[in-house]
């Protein structure tokens, strides 16, 4: 059994809206940390990973990034990666201070680009007892050649619009987080559209946007490059079929982790998060759970 308390923490004068799963105990929980991936707010189908977490005895801190969902945050849903570490390292800082959380035992949880950010955080904080990151962003570059060419010059054009729009009347030129392959989005590919719908709530209707400086921002983005400094245990569950992050650049990542262990599902970049997809992958993190902690 466990409850669910509304939460907050500051993170660079943002307060940032989070969720406590916390079990009954009489002793100090091991704690795993969790925010969702490109565009997307906590209850875009987190739920399930945090009550299988939950009903194992892990307390769960879940948040969302400042300008997403409840957060505050001057410029709204604004994906950019270097203030969505820092909000990491703002709930690892929280959590610390909560007196029935074991802060030898903290557990960093992403999923795809916050699969990148938990990572870059663990090669960056040595107090980090593991890391699960599911179909993990690891390297702009290599995700954005991944890309038609027409996607990588609209893209530009895009992030440059933004940009100069700021400077001019301070409204962003935004684009669309997720389309289908015959219009521009920052995900288009063939499943993008439906596998990340899926995961979207039916009264969330008007979040299908984001400032388009993240197409100049995203090749920039190298979670790669870090991975040799991670000293904790780090679980990778990749996506065979994934349509967004080339599989070779996760195996090259990981070939880079000290202590790493990997799995490649038979399945698409969205597949993980329902169905057997996510019994196969929920199984996986479970088990490392147990060997870790």
């Amino acid at each position: 059994m466990y409850q669910i308390i509304s939460s907050s923490f500051q993170s660079h004068d943002c307060l940032l809206d989070a969720r406590l799963y916390l079990p009954e105990s009489n002793q100090k929980l091991p704690i795993i940390i969790m925010a969702h991936g490109f565009g997307a707010r906590m209850d875009f189908g987190l739920h399930p990973f945090a009550d299988v977490f939950a009903n194992i005895g892990f307390a769960v801190l879940m948040f969302d990034y400042r300008g997403f969902g409840k957060s505050k945050g001057s410029l709204r849903q604004l994906v950019y990666h270097k203030y969505h570490i820092e909000d990491y390292h703002s709930a690892i800082h929280y959590v610390k201070t909560m007196p029935n959380i074991d802060i030898a035992k903290i557990v960093l949880w992403g999923t795809s680009y916050s699969g990148g950010h938990v990572l870059t955080v663990a090669s960056q904080d040595t107090t980090i007892a593991g890391v699960i990151a599911q179909v993990p962003f690891v390297d702009g570059i290599a995700t954005a050649f991944h890309l038609p060419i027409k996607n990588i010059i609209i893209g530009m054009y895009s992030g440059i619009r933004d940009m100069s729009t700021q400077i001019i009347n301070s409204k962003p030129y935004t684009i669309p987080v997720v389309s289908l392959p015959d219009s521009f989005a920052a995900m288009n590919t063939a499943d993008s559209y439906q596998g990340y719908m899926n995961l979207v709530p039916a009264e969330v209707t008007d979040e299908n946007w984001c400032p388009a400086r993240v197409c100049l921002t995203l090749p920039l983005y190298r979670p790669t490059t870090y991975v040799k400094n991670i000293m904790c245990p780090v679980c990778i569950i990749a996506a065979e079929y994934d349509s967004l992050i080339p599989l070779s650049a996760v195996k090259k990542a990981e070939g880079n982790i000290k202590n790493i262990d990997f799995h490649i599902l038979p399945c698409g970049h969205f597949e993980p998060y329902k169905g057997t997809m996510f019994e196969k992958s929920i199984a996986i993190q479970k088990r490392f759970l147990e060997r870790l902690l």
